[in-house]
């Protein structure tokens, strides 16, 4: 069951343009550049100090 579920990250990984190297802005309050996405999904975050969260709910879009 891991395997199906650790391939369809890697396919909206790869189909997404948000999941990595984007620079984003999360609930108008937190920005960085997206790293991907955690083994359960989750958005991560690497923030302009080099510290990384994880994006667990909010809304993301383009920043600057």
């Amino acid at each position: 069951m891991q395997e199906g579920k650790d391939a369809l990250l890697r396919l909206f990984e790869n189909a997404s343009s948000y999941v990595r190297g984007r620079r984003v802005i999360v609930d108008d309050s937190i920005t960085g550049t997206t790293a991907g996405l955690n083994p359960d999904g989750f958005l991560i975050l690497k923030k302009d100090d080099g510290s990384q969260i994880l994006i667990l709910a909010g809304g993301v879009r383009p920043g600057n």
